[in-house]
């Protein structure tokens, strides 16, 4: 009996451990390779499903939501803007269409995924360390001349044009911009929202 319920909890741990092992995270903004040529931008942060790993390269899946009229950018939903990658403009085809939606005002969206390649010391299992990361830059760089909101006190939408205006004033890098911005977007007032998807 102990030997069946040991071999149940494994098989049971073993499929848990693969399913959550495909999963990563951008450490920084990234190339996406399509056939050795670039294609686009991974963001940083954004989470992307592996599918393979080949030599220093890994074969990935983006997954999200492309406006019919701005086909280059992927965001996280209709309704959270949240940047996951941005594709040039001749190479929106590479992506697969899932199926069409539209969102509250009218507009057209297409759930899309595509398979990319990127570097593999590009994709982290683990958003925590950049997480921290983004924190200590946000806190130290904005909390010298004000107190800082805390990333709820704003929604996924509003996060851009909040560092945008930060940015005025205290000068960040492109790279280091992106990370606060979506560490931000992704512990927003409504990041984790259960009635959008």
């Amino acid at each position: 009996m102990q030997k069946k319920i040991f071999l149940l909890l494994t098989g049971l741990l073993g499929t848990s451990l693969h399913l959550t092992a495909d999963v990563g995270f951008a450490k920084s903004n990234t190339d996406l390779l399509l056939n050795g040529e670039k294609v686009g931008v991974l963001r940083v942060l954004s989470p992307v499903e592996v599918i393979s790993e080949e030599g220093n390269l890994l074969k990935i899946k983006v997954s999200g939501y492309q406006l019919a009229n701005y086909p280059m950018a992927i965001v996280r939903d209709t309704q959270r803007n949240e940047e996951y990658a941005f594709l040039n403009k001749d190479k929106t085809s590479s992506l697969r269409s899932l199926k069409k939606e539209e969102d509250e005002y009218g507009e057209s969206w297409d759930k899309v995924e595509g398979v990319y390649t990127v570097a593999s010391q590009a994709i982290s299992k683990d958003n925590k360390s950049l997480y921290t990361q983004a924190k200590d830059v946000y806190e130290s760089t904005c909390g010298g001349c004000h107190g800082v909101p805390q990333a709820k006190d704003y929604t996924v939408n509003q996060w851009p044009n909040q560092i945008k205006t930060m940015n005025a004033k205290v000068t960040l890098d492109s790279d280091t911009k992106w990370l606060v911005t979506k560490y931000l977007q992704q512990n927003a007032k409504n990041a984790k929202s259960k009635d959008l998807k």
